[in-house]
Parts: structure tokens; C-alpha cells; sequence
């Protein structure tokens, strides 16, 4: 994190949650550069000089926000890695599993996928976005060797890395439509990109 004060009273921490919730929420649906740090003390109710108490600047928090939801997607993958599983499990029935808890933490924490988005600012954080996919794609392999033993991810790294962004895709979609029947075709359209992922992997001889 890159806070430039430490809040050190629950209040403080509190006012730190407050301003990188509103700034992830405004930076998802404004985009990065249209949002300033008076959209985000307006949108937050609190002064514009209680945001330049913990940060610098806008990207200084962008960069928080990142870390932080970094970090939060990276136990979620951990855990879900190491979820037990019925016995004889099918791909369709995996890619159910996976498609609900992912919808249930992406409803649980609203902003965090579209941290994703924010990748093209500069390289620096293009980088850490790379890292993040990289660790995730590591726990979705651990995941399907414990399906298959002996998966090779060296082999199938690429493939991978376009099944996560591929749901990320899907799920955005899913959570900015507004309309029942379209998040439910969206929603088996996931099933089925992660079901086709998740045949093709475990037919690997």
C-alpha cells in the first residue's frame, strides 16, 4: 500500500475504507481518468482534505486500491484451490461449482474485479495486474491437478490465462446487465466457457 499517513484510530481506518470503496466504485463506472478526488470526496460525504491525509494523489490511490484488491482475489483463489470436491466430479458440474462462488465473492466485494480494468494506466501497474494473473493461474492449475494428477501447467499456461480472463469477461457482463434473462444467459454462457476449459484440460492424456 502506498498511504501516506497510517491511520492509527478506528475512525481513521474507516475513513481509508471509505475513500478506496468510493474510488473503485467511481473509477469502475467513470473510468480512471474521468474521476478526480473531488468526485470521490463528494460521492464519500467528506471533505476533499481528508483524502490528501492519506494520499497524494489520485493514482496513489489507484495503486491502494489495486494492492488491496489484489490481495483479496489472491486468498479467494488460494481457497477456492483447495475446496473439496465430490468424487467423479464432471467438467459441467465443475464449471457450475467455480461459476457460483466466483458470482458470490464478485457480488460479497462489487468493485474488485474491475480492478482488471485499470491495467492500461501505466506499466508499472500493468505489471502487478500480470503478477496477480500469473498467481491465479497457478491456483487453477493446482485445482484441476487435484481433478487429473500430474496436469502440466508449463504446457497449458497460455490456455489458462484465457479461461480467467475470458470468465472475467463474462462475469463484468454479467454484473453490469440489469435485465433476468440476459444475467441468465450470461450467466450459462460462463458455465460454458469454463465447461469447455474444464472438458478440454481433463481429456489430456
Amino acid at each position: 500500500m502506498t498511504i501516506r499517513k497510517l491511520p492509527s484510530k478506528r475512525n481513521s481506518k474507516a475513513k481509508v475504507e471509505l475513500i478506496l470503496k468510493t474510488a473503485a466504485t467511481l473509477f469502475a463506472k467513470k473510468g480512471f481518468e474521468a474521476t478526480t478526488t473531488r468526485d470521490i470526496a463528494e460521492v464519500a460525504e467528506i471533505p476533499i482534505g481528508s483524502i490528501y491525509q492519506y494520499f497524494e494523489n489520485k493514482k496513489d490511490i489507484m495503486y491502494t486500491v489495486a494492492g488491496e484488491y489484489g490481495s483479496t482475489i489472491d486468498k479467494f483463489f488460494l481457497e477456492l484451490s483447495t475446496l473439496p470436491l465430490p468424487p467423479n466430479i464432471k467438467p459441467e458440474e465443475i464449471a457450475q461449482f467455480v461459476t457460483d462462488r466466483i458470482l458470490s465473492f464478485d457480488e460479497a466485494n462489487p468493485e474488485l474485479l474491475m480492478s482488471f480494468g485499470f491495467s492500461h494506466i501505466n506499466s508499472d501497474l500493468f505489471g502487478a495486474i500480470e503478477q496477480l494473473d500469473k498467481k491465479i493461474v497457478e491456483y487453477l492449475a493446482n485445482f484441476i491437478d487435484r481433478l487429473k494428477p500430474g496436469f502440466d501447467l508449463a504446457t497449458n499456461y497460455s490456455q489458462l490465462l484465457v479461461q480467467w480472463k475470458g470468465a472475467v469477461f463474462l462475469v463484468i457482463k454479467y454484473k453490469q446487465s440489469r435485465e433476468m434473462v440476459e444475467k441468465e444467459s450470461l450467466y450459462q454462457a460462463i458455465v460454458q466457457h469454463l465447461s469447455m476449459y474444464y472438458t478440454h484440460f481433463l481429456s489430456i492424456t
